[in-house]
């Protein structure tokens, strides 16, 4: 991919953005504004249909990485800010907001605008729409690499990780009668239960695997992870997984969008609305019977889909109010370490010989331990624990970095095309989790692939000479 600079009309429009929107932050700071959601909803709202629009006028196309990952950071950061502001903020579920001062909603959403205008000046700099669309199946990946069979054991071998992490988080939940209880899962495991959806990808784009197969794996996949979601899952993954298998098949089989399509996904989108209101409605009752799943299910029925949705994805925020709620008054600043780390976390257990590095890789463990509430990490958390607001310069390598690695031509092997799907599904992760754990996601991934991949070489080598004598 070739740097370009978009027209110097836009970047200094961008630019522009970014100075006043630095300056309102500067000026707000430390003002105590009880109506904090209302200010920031109002700094928000044309901010993202100005984002919005860019991304359709530089035909950033459906394909692309960026075309989903802005949109999914406002959904994430700014969803139960909206309703706060139109006045549900007694009305949210898991109102996690009341244990906040003002001062830290309104900081942390100041953070958050200026960290997204400087990720979208970074991506607009870099100009990543390259999402080709292909037009025939892509070039078979050389003999020495399987990406169909090798995608099919990563799958078969990291899905018992999974049913076992979905059954610890079933048993803390159903044991304490509350869906905010997490199980005690090492990251290591946990990482690994996350590859299963890695397996999927590799698989459809397969030149061998029939359509049939593919789709059929697609969903036996998350049929399984539909029911774990019900009782006690992580629906960031669960959607992501969907949206991200769904996009891959497409591309491999050029599916050309039509507003018949469009019509679908929009009518499949309604009744996954529904069904995260009744998953949303079942983890706060704790379902043990089918009876218990019915009265649920109509329960939810009568609420509003909207608000169910941004409700449910807006906990991102506060892990970010949380940080700035608590850093540096309870908790040190992690200096940078945080980056040091993500060159060593793939190694168990190195990390937490180093207090300075562990501190760095803790804190949204140290977040949730003041309130004992569970609220993930973020890219924003991960900026802003690490220097302060300056923290913020932190987001421009961290989007050249993405918009380098997620790029895909028309003329990618299969694999490279599989790899591009990989990394999409891995940092789409990044809209609720920290920059850590997905570093440790795609390298597990891309270790055991290559692992699997000499296996598998052995195995043929020690075995095609016999075929081929018989």
């Amino acid at each position: 991919m070739k740097v370009k600079i978009y027209h110097p009309g836009i970047q200094l429009a961008n630019i522009s953005i970014l100075i006043v929107l630095v300056c309102i932050a500067i000026s707000l700071w430390d003002t105590l504004k009880s109506d904090w959601a209302v200010t920031i909803s109002y700094l928000t709202i044309p901010l993202m249909v100005y984002q919005f629009s860019m991304l359709f006028f530089c035909h950033f196309g459906i394909y692309n990485f960026f075309s989903w990952f802005i949109p999914f950071n406002y959904l994430f950061l700014f969803g139960r800010v909206f309703l706060i502001a139109l006045g549900y903020k007694n009305e949210l579920f898991w109102s996690t907001i009341r244990n906040y001062s003002d001062l830290a909603c309104l900081r942390a959403g100041l953070f958050c605008l200026c960290y997204l205008q400087i990720l979208f000046i970074s991506l607009m700099t870099m100009k990543n729409n390259s999402a080709e669309v292909c037009h025939k199946n892509p070039i078979r990946t050389s003999y020495d690499f399987n990406v169909g069979i090798n995608g099919l054991i990563l799958f078969v071998v990291t899905m018992p990780f999974k049913i076992y992490t979905d059954r610890l988080q079933i048993q803390a939940q159903q044991s304490a009668g509350q869906y905010v209880v997490l199980g005690d899962v090492d990251a290591v495991t946990a990482t690994l239960a996350m590859l299963p959806v890695v397996g999927v990808i590799m698989y459809i784009f397969s030149n061998k695997a029939s359509k049939v197969k593919k789709i059929s794996l697609i969903v036996i996949y998350h049929l399984y992870a539909s029911i774990e979601v019900l009782f006690a899952g992580d629906r960031r993954q669960f959607v992501i997984s969907i949206i991200v298998c769904i996009l891959a098949l497409c591309y491999y089989y050029h599916v050309k969008i039509s507003w018949k399509m469009l019509l679908g996904a929009l009518l499949v989108g309604v009744i996954g609305l529904f069904a995260l209101a009744a998953i949303r409605e079942g983890r706060l009752n704790v379902i043990y019977s089918f009876g218990d799943f019915v009265e649920v299910f109509n329960k939810s029925m009568q609420n509003n889909i909207i608000y169910e949705t941004m409700s449910e994805f807006g906990l991102t925020f506060y892990s970010v109010v949380a940080t700035i709620e608590f850093y540096p008054s309870r908790f040190s600043f992690t200096s940078g370490w945080l980056y040091i780390a993500m060159f060593v976390i793939i190694i168990p257990g190195v990390s937490s010989k180093i207090p300075q590095m562990h501190d760095a890789l803790m804190v949204s463990k140290y977040c949730k331990s003041v309130y004992n509430h569970g609220l993930g990490g973020s890219i924003p958390q991960d900026l802003y624990s690490s220097f302060s607001v300056f923290g913020l310069v932190g987001a421009i390598p961290f989007t050249i970095i993405m918009t380098k690695i997620l790029t895909i031509k028309a003329d990618y092997n299969e694999w490279k095309q599989a790899r591009y799907f990989i990394l999409f599904y891995g940092c789409l992760n990044l809209v609720r989790c920290g920059i850590a754990e997905i570093t440790r996601l795609l390298a597990y991934a891309f270790i055991i692939i290559w692992i699997i991949n000499i296996i598998v070489k052995l195995f043929r080598q020690k075995f095609q000479p016999m075929n081929i004598a018989g």
